[in-house]
């Protein structure tokens, strides 16, 4: 595990990040084209941009909850 998460080029590290990001602000996947802190602070701006403006979004960790939000959201109750 520790190999793992020690590895530079690990796709798993900051994923959920990456996956809300738009990351053509970062030059997608070159990482030569600013620091590792820019990058990852442009992306998690980009992140929390992108979740304001949808209607909603679940945490795993809280699915009962989540759904109950999403069917009082969306007048399903």
């Amino acid at each position: 595990m520790d190999e793992f998460m020690a590895c530079s080029s690990n796709l798993a590290m900051n994923r959920e990040t990456r996956m809300l990001a738009d990351l053509s602000l970062v030059g997608c996947y070159n990482t030569s084209m600013m620091t590792p802190e820019d990058r990852g602070r442009i992306m998690l701006l980009s992140a929390k941009r992108n979740l304001k403006k949808m209607a909603f979004y679940g945490l795993t960790e809280e699915q009962g909850i989540s759904q109950y939000l999403f069917e009082v959201i969306f007048n399903l109750r």
